[in-house]
């Protein structure tokens, strides 16, 4: 079906919402598949920090989501 490629498209949307720094950092994690390691070398953040980041840009994208009725809060 169409659905799966229309959720992909309006999450990317949202990612691109994001500021950058938790844009890449999502962008790294969870489309790219980087490790925690990769990620501090790529961009000389500490593991505590990019967790950090990384939990707000996916609260953010959760909350974009759930406010066009994607999924219930």
């Amino acid at each position: 079906t169409l659905l799966i490629p229309k959720v992909r498209l309006n999450i990317k949307h949202m990612i691109d919402k994001l500021p950058e720094q938790q844009r890449k950092i999502i962008m790294m994690k969870d489309v790219e598949d980087y490790s925690y390691d990769e990620i501090a070398e790529a961009t000389g953040m500490n593991g505590s920090t990019i967790r950090t980041t990384l939990s707000r840009a996916r609260k953010a994208v959760r909350k974009m989501f759930n406010s066009v009725g994607l999924t219930k809060q």
